[in-house]
């Protein structure tokens, strides 16, 4: 068998053992970033475009109101069911709120945004990896998911022992 010929055959295997890697290596950082007090979001609205586009995943980290500055983009608590991330437009030091808009929106947010509100301040954005995550959490998601997760263990498991075989092939003698 050619050099060419292994390399082609172990390419399923590297393939979905690089997938699999990678999985395992985003579950763990989500995971990672969640002990550090960072939380993870995914952005439902388009008011931030471009800067966030629709179905991000951004990742907010904790902090006080004296660390934010205008042009931060921050995270806040609008309702029990609702949180808005905007670009600070305007800090007001006295009453401790802030003046916030969307990159996408013509006008400020009407209202402002009280300091124990704030959940804190973007740190990073992962353009449409929020809609992969979203989609993963629906039932249909969750089950076309596992499908996946199966198929990768088994091509990897199918791969490796195909190699065994040929190996022991290899190896045996004829009389």
């Amino acid at each position: 068998m050619s050099r060419a010929h292994k390399a082609l055959a172990r390419l399923p295997s590297i393939a979905s053992t690089c997938a699999l890697a990678a999985g395992a290596l985003f579950g763990a950082s989500l995971l990672l970033l969640r002990l550090w007090g960072i939380t993870p979001l995914i952005v439902t609205g388009s008011s931030m475009e471009p800067a966030i586009p629709l179905g991000s995943l951004v990742y907010v980290a904790p902090c006080t109101f004296q660390e934010l500055e205008v042009g931060d983009c921050v995270s806040w608590q609008m309702n029990e069911s609702t949180i808005c991330t905007h670009r600070v437009v305007h800090i007001d030091a006295a009453t401790q709120t802030l003046s916030t808009k969307g990159d996408a929106n013509d006008a400020c947010d009407v209202g402002t945004v009280d300091a124990q509100a704030v959940l804190g301040k973007v740190v990073l954005s992962v353009p449409y990896v929020g809609r992969m995550l979203a989609f993963i959490s629906t039932p249909y998601g969750a089950g076309a998911g596992l499908c996946l997760l199966a198929f990768l263990i088994g091509i990897t498991t199918l791969s490796r022992l195909a190699r065994s075989n040929n190996s022991c092939m290899r190896d045996s003698t004829t009389i």
